[in-house]
């Protein structure tokens, strides 16, 4: 399947009846970590990079609006976690490098727009087929004019993991992966 039915919106309670999802259909999806937190999404497109959207590593995301000069995320506070299933975490962490943003990224009241970003991790990810591979984004150029093109067409698939509380230490924990039917433009 097209990398770009693969973007994650954010993290939600799973209180709310969503589908779930095979992590194994999915291995080059990864989750961005900061300040203890699982912020978001990535798509993992080389060992080293990944795909996310410029909100993700903007360093206050909370704002109402924002634009550029882009104030970003220290990339060595940023984790990525790749290969991991909520029920078995099997996954392996890297240490951000480097994050880049559009440079036309900003928030409005209405909306976001050129919502881009990549990471660079520290060391490469070891590819495990059926956990941990890489999308080839450059690949699918075709399917990605074709969802420029003509989006309706296409059936759209935002993933995202669910969150439940941890009684004990009161915290939140990652649950299983699921299907937000976000995909709303």
């Amino acid at each position: 399947m097209p990398f770009w039915h693969y973007f994650i919106p954010s993290y939600f309670n799973t209180e709310e009846k969503l589908d779930q999802q095979n992590p194994e259909n999915f291995p080059y999806f990864a989750t961005v970590i900061s300040d203890g937190r699982g912020r978001c999404g990535a798509t993992l497109y080389t060992t080293s990079r990944l795909f996310t959207t410029c909100q993700c590593l903007i360093k206050d995301s909370e704002v109402v609006t924002f634009r550029f000069p882009h104030v970003l995320l220290d990339p060595e506070s940023i984790k990525v976690e790749a290969g991991n299933e909520a029920t078995r975490p099997s996954g392996q962490t890297r240490i951000g490098k480097v994050v880049k943003v559009h440079p036309k990224c900003e928030r409005t009241r209405r909306g976001v727009y050129y919502n881009y970003g990549v990471i660079v991790v520290e060391d490469p990810f070891t590819l495990t087929e059926g956990s941990i591979e890489v999308v080839d984004i450059l690949g699918q150029k075709d399917q990605i004019s074709q969802a420029v093109m003509k989006p309706d067409d296409l059936t759209c698939i935002a993933l995202d993991f669910g969150i439940s509380e941890n009684r004990e230490t009161k915290e939140w924990d990652i649950d299983s992966l699921v299907n937000t039917e976000g995909c709303d433009a």
